[in-house]
């Protein structure tokens, strides 16, 4: 759906573009025309390319973040840091003496 939207934009934005260039500068109408379609043609394949690769990697991140998600078994949650080192060294010395 992006891509399409892309295009789109992408298209009609170069055939604004090289039309209103084509009328400043006082090409012939023809000419004017032809480059606009052919711009639009242009930029209108580039922006649905662009748009399918944005799709793709969107997709591929979602995925990822799923994987993830289901591979750690928590739905997602993160668990929160240590205030400080201190904090972590007196946690992990309490483990290590309950161990012994």
């Amino acid at each position: 759906m992006v891509s399409r939207f892309l295009g789109a934009g992408l298209g009609l934005l170069a055939f604004a573009v090289a039309g209103i260039a084509g009328i400043v500068v006082g090409n012939p109408i023809e000419a004017t025309l032809s480059r606009s379609l052919l711009a639009l043609v242009v930029f209108f394949a580039i922006g649905r390319l662009l748009g399918g690769a944005v799709e793709l990697m969107v997709e591929e991140h979602v995925r990822g973040r799923r994987s993830a998600a289901e591979g750690s078994g928590d739905s997602g949650r993160v668990e929160a840091a240590p205030a400080s080192k201190d904090a972590a060294s007196s946690k992990g010395a309490g483990t290590a003496a309950s161990r012994s």
